[in-house]
Parts: C-alpha cells; structure tokens; sequence
C-alpha cells in the first residue's frame, strides 16, 4: 500500500504567524518613529522657545540699562525730572526708543538681538526709601523697556496698511520695568564717611555744632551730639565715649558722575610755570580760574576777596602747607582733575590754618584724585595727607582718594572719601585728631549732576498680538506692540 505525503499546516501558520509579527512590529517601529519625530520637532520647538524667551529676557534687560544710562548721562538731569512731574498730570510717558537704538549699537553692531526695542519713562509717585541710615520720602520713577520678536511692531500702520505676519501666533514680547529715584544731592550729613571700612583708633573724636553758615564759632555754642560716622563697608570703634554721634557702616552712597570741566571762561592763574599758583600774591574776585596746581606759601600766596564766590579749577596737585584762610562771607570752591600721581601728593600738613573754620561752607574741596600714577599704580599707601598741628575748616568730598588722618589736627565740616588708609589693610583715623561736624552742612548740595539710584525691578511676559479694525472709530485704541 502506497501512502501519500500529509503536509503539515502548523508549518503555514508559523510562517503567517511570524508576517504578523513582523508587520505589526514594523507597524509598531513606524508608530514610535512618528512619535520620536514629533518628541523631538516639539523638543526644538521648546528648545527655541526657550532661546527666544531668553534672548527676549536679556533684550528688554539691555534696553532697560540702555535707558537708564542715557538719563544718568543726561547734562540737564534735574530738569529733565522735573518736566516728568510735570507731565504726570496726563499720565504721558517720554519715549527713549530713538536714544536707547543709537546706544545698542557698538563697532556697527546691534546689542539688541536683532530684535525690536521701545522704552519709555515717566513720574509715578513718591515712595518712603532708605537713604544712608535714614528713610525718607522721594519722587519715585519708572522705565519700562519692552522687546518684542516675530513680528512687525504693529499689525496696522498709521495710515491704515496691515504689517505682514505670517504667524501672529509667534509674536512674543517681555517687558522690564525699572523703579528709579534721584539720590539727594544734600549728602554731608555726617562728619566723616569713607567707602570701604576703617578703624577709629587712639585718642581720635568726633563731636558737632551748628555754625549757622559763619554765625557761630566753634567753641562759642555747646558741643553737640552729631558726629556720626559712616562707611559702606565695616566701622570699628576702639571707644565710643570718643564718638559724639552714631555710628553707621554698611550704608549706600552712589557716587554721582563727576566731570572735570573749566569753562571757557576761565581765567588763568598767575605763576612762574604754566599756570603754578605758587609763590604769587593775588586777591581773587568772584570768577572761574585755572591752573596747573597749587601750592600756597604764607604771605605768598593768594588771597579771597571777602564776599567772593571763587571756583578754582586744579588740573594737579593741592600742597596746602601754610596758612589759607577763607573770609567768612566768601565761598571757594575747588575742583581737582585726577592726575598723575607721580607729579606729586596732595598735601594738607604743619602748624596751619586752612579753609574757614568758623564757617566750613565756605572753603569746599571737589576731586577725581585716585592717587595712581601713569601705569595705574599706587606709589604711596595713601593718596592725600592730613598730619601734624593744623586745623581745617571745609568740606571735602573725594571719593577715590585715601586719606592719612593722623597727628594733632582739627577738622571742621564733613569729608567723604574712599578711604583712610595707611597701608593695604583697614583703613585707620588715629592720633589726636578731632572731628567737628558743622550742622549747617545737611543742606549743601553737590554741584554736579544728580545720581539716579534703582530701587525695584521686574520682569514679565506681554500677551500676544492681536488682529485690530484699522476702520475703528478712535485709532489710537489700535493694540500696539508695547501695550499691556
């Protein structure tokens, strides 16, 4: 008997079974290409929303700065505040957009990202702030700067033709809004103040009175109890029964933007070597001078006319080495150039009267000294020294100048300075030295422009734009970019 073959049909079904698999497993692999496709698209599409956000964030950071700086630099500061309050009536903010565009660019490039900048500031309020140990009331402004990136900057024109945008979607904006105030120009309200931190040694004190601009001696009214010191940086006291006054480290005094600038008008002062007011007797009248330096020399020197109002414009050193008394009813005031200081130390030194005493408004001292020679070194540990018998009577504000305060000496007035150092270490008043603040002082203010202080920042996104009726009634209600 013959029997045929018997196919099995296990055999078919394995070989159906693995296409199956196959498929659904290409299937499968299809489905988690698509969808690793999509992760990653969405990935770089977060990953450049992310960029564009960052870049927005630093754009409208940048424009903010931008701003600030160019009302900082501003010549006519006060009064371009001033006009801010004025316009607060109407609620209408000036526009810096132009300013803040010229700015950004540096070497013929933009700083701006490419992306479209508008800023404006304006007169909000006024709003209790801490100012130099103290808190006080001041005028309060604001800069918004907003940047904006996928789009044109309106989606109408003025005169009606729609901007391009291929997705309004796209179209982001961020927004920095910067709180400003304007640091008092009225600053001498304690009797010393350094930057950096320094050490009240020996048989040094501090005490004060109120000369009532030259109507009171010191001496002929009672000691008074406010002969603060201050400093940004740490103060330490050997013995506070020398201190008439409080004592107030870590305290914020911007330095406003000080300029060297002899009008054209100023007269040149005499002397044997371009302008060396040495070895001269001149009297001064009221007027604007100009000299290389000073350097007075008793009976021989030069002399204030009484009831003057002198500004002596110094482009090097001030040896002040014998006596250069200040009439009562007359003001000078000095302004030193930073120079180098290989040409010589300014000196305040000997058994001398310097400057009024009894009226310290009247002799008033303005430097840009640093102390550092022409390879940006400093050849002494201090840049300007107080020393030996003397007193003087006046206000100096040096703030980038060191000072050695040491000997018998008395100060009547204010100082403020960078330092009071003798070496690299904290700095040290010490000696026998006496500081008499003048009351009268709180009101003087800085002739130079104000110091603009920033005391509140934030940052948020805008909404999206949005399609307007170029045909609306009121067209200034069309949504622009810089809208909320």
């Amino acid at each position: 008997m013959t029997y045929a073959p018997v196919r099995s049909s296990s055999h078919r079904s394995k070989g159906g079974f693995a296409i199956v698999t196959a498929t659904v497993v290409l299937v499968a692999l299809m489905a988690l290409a698509v969808a690793l496709s999509d992760t990653t698209v969405g990935s770089l599409r977060q990953s450049h929303a992310r960029v564009t956000d960052t870049s927005l964030t630093l754009s409208a950071e940048s424009i903010a700065n931008l701003a600030f700086n160019h009302l900082q630099n501003l010549s006519n500061l006060s009064t371009e505040l001033n006009l801010a309050k004025n316009r607060a009536a109407t609620d209408d903010a000036a526009i810096l957009t132009d300013e803040v565009e010229t700015a950004a660019i540096v070497d013929g490039r933009s700083r701006l990202n490419g992306l479209e900048p508008r800023a404006t500031w304006k007169w909000i309020g006024t709003m209790t702030v801490p100012i130099m140990g103290t808190r006080e009331v001041q005028d309060m402004y604001v800069i918004t700067a907003t940047a904006a990136a996928g789009g044109p900057a309106r989606l109408y024109n003025a005169d009606g033709s729609q901007n391009p945008i291929e997705d309004v979607n796209r179209y982001r904006r961020r927004r920095v809004e910067a709180l400003f105030i304007k640091f008092p120009q009225s600053i001498y309200r304690q009797a010393m103040f350094a930057r950096k931190g320094y050490e009240f040694m020996g048989s040094a004190t501090t005490d004060s009175w109120d000369s009532k601009h030259g109507a009171s001696a010191y001496g002929t009214v009672a000691s008074g109890a406010n002969g603060d010191l201050a400093s940004e940086g740490s103060i330490v006291v050997q013995k506070e029964e020398n201190v008439k006054g409080d004592v107030n480290p870590n305290i914020s005094m911007p330095i406003p933007p000080l300029t060297y600038s002899p009008p054209a008008t100023a007269i040149k002062l005499p002397g044997p070597s371009k302008g060396t007011l040495t070895k001269t007797t001149a009297e001064l009248a009221s007027g604007s001078y100009v000299c290389t330096s000073i350097d007075i020399a008793v009976n021989n020197g030069i002399t204030i006319a009484a009831g003057a109002a002198v500004d002596i414009y110094v482009d090097g050193p001030i040896i002040l080495t014998k006596d250069w008394v200040i009439p009562v009813t007359s003001t000078v005031r000095i302004f030193q150039n930073d120079y180098d200081a290989d040409l010589g130390q300014t000196t305040i030194n000997g058994n001398i009267t310097i400057g009024c005493p009894q009226n310290p408004k009247s002799f008033q001292l303005y430097s840009l000294y640093d102390g550092m020679d022409a390879e940006g070194e400093d050849p002494v540990p201090w840049d300007i020294k107080m020393n030996g018998t003397a007193q003087l009577g006046g206000v100096l504000f040096c703030p980038y100048a060191s000072f050695k305060l040491n000997g018998t000496f008395d100060m009547f007035g204010s100082m403020i300075a960078d330092s009071f150092r003798e070496s690299t270490e904290m700095g040290k008043v010490n000696g026998n030295f006496k500081f008499h603040y003048d009351e009268s002082l709180s009101d003087l203010e800085l002739p130079f422009p104000p110091s603009l202080v920033v005391v509140g920042w934030r940052s948020y996104d805008l909404g999206f734009a949005e399609f307007t009726n170029p045909n609306e009634p009121n067209p200034a209600l069309r949504v622009r970019y810089d809208d909320p």
